[in-house]
């Protein structure tokens, strides 16, 4: 059988506060049957915009979590807010240089 699971990944231990944001644990589990580049958004500004489309459907949301394929190559847990604004919850994979 052959397995996506990237190998250069890290991921936050059980305590770390962005489990309690995100399902790692689901995460992982699709990262074992699907490319991880089919599981993450493709920019900040796509994220962005993806998170603008979920607050319109769910106003009173406080946040949108998701993992993101930085221009630096780097893939990110990203936490947006209903305003735009963003934090790294969570680096997965560092940039390659």
């Amino acid at each position: 059988m052959q397995t996506c699971f990237p190998k250069d990944w890290i991921f936050p231990p059980a305590s770390h506060h962005s489990r309690e944001l995100f399902d790692l644990d689901a995460f992982r589990a699709r990262l074992e049957r699907e490319d991880w580049r089919d599981l993450v958004t493709l920019g900040l500004r796509r994220a962005k915009a993806a998170a603008a489309e979920f607050f319109a459907a769910n106003p009173k949301a406080k946040a949108f979590v998701l993992p993101v394929w930085l221009h630096d190559d780097s893939v990110r847990l990203v936490r947006i807010g209903p305003r735009g604004g963003h934090r790294v919850l969570w680096t997965f994979r560092r940039a390659s240089w």
